[in-house]
C-alpha cells in the first residue's frame, strides 16, 4: 500500500494525468487496505494522496479509520470533513 502511494505521488509530480483512473481500477483492494495497521505519518501520506487524486470516498474511509486510532490529530478531522464534503456517490 505504501509503495503504491509513493509511486502515485512520484508519477503525480512528473505530471502523469491518468492516476485517478488507475486507482479506480484497484479501488476494491484499496478499500480493504484500510484495515491494515499504519503509523500516523503513513496514514497522513495516504490521505494526502487520495485528496490529491480527488478520490474522496477513499479519503473519507482512511481518514475515519485514522480518527479511530488518533482522534487527537486535527489533520485527520480535516481530511474526514473534506472527503465527505467533496464526495459525490
Amino acid at each position: 500500500m505504501l509503495e503504491l502511494v509513493s509511486l502515485i505521488n512520484a508519477y503525480s509530480e512528473e505530471g502523469v494525468t491518468f492516476l485517478a483512473e488507475a486507482v479506480k481500477q484497484v479501488k476494491a483492494l484499496l478499500q480493504k487496505a484500510v484495515k491494515l495497521e499504519f503509523s500516523p505519518d503513513e496514514m497522513l501520506s495516504i490521505c494526502q494522496c487520495f485528496k490529491k487524486l480527488e478520490h474522496h470516498d477513499l479519503l473519507t474511509k482512511f481518514a475515519e479509520q485514522a480518527l479511530k486510532c488518533w482522534p487527537e490529530r486535527p489533520a485527520f478531522v480535516f481530511y474526514q470533513i473534506y472527503g465527505k464534503a467533496k464526495w459525490k456517490p
